[in-house]
């Protein structure tokens, strides 16, 4: 069982979405952004032969051009085991570099914390 909280200096975390590999390897996707960094998508890890209550450090994922003027941010984060492959983690997560949202869709593949197969890169 794990329970911590994650933060960044400077900078805010939105919307986890975390989902376990059939390993039991721990894939999450979040938002973020700062005064200076428009809404982008960060993704961090956590392996089963790591110790508890921690992530490993955040990567950059997709990073936001624009600024957030709608009031719906948020409605599209998801993490979920890929029924095909039980070692790797699909992830989903809202950032903008329109002034409206863009949205990644891709593998994860927690052993190595590479992506695979984006939908849409």
């Amino acid at each position: 069982m794990q329970d911590f909280d994650v933060a960044a200096f400077g900078s805010s975390l939105y919307y986890p979405a975390l989902s376990m590999d059939r390993a039991r390897n721990l894939g999450i996707i979040f938002g973020y952004s700062s005064y200076s960094q428009s809404p982008s998508l960060l993704f961090s890890k956590h392996l089963i032969s790591q110790s508890h209550d921690s992530i490993q450090e955040p990567q950059a994922l997709k990073l936001g051009t624009e600024n957030e003027l709608s009031d719906r941010y948020g409605d599209y984060f998801a993490a979920s085991p890929d029924p095909a492959n039980e070692l790797e983690i699909w992830i989903a997560g809202e950032y903008h570099v329109l002034p409206t949202w863009s949205t990644y869709i891709g593998e994860l593949h927690i052993s190595n914390a590479t992506f695979g197969r984006p939908m849409n890169p």
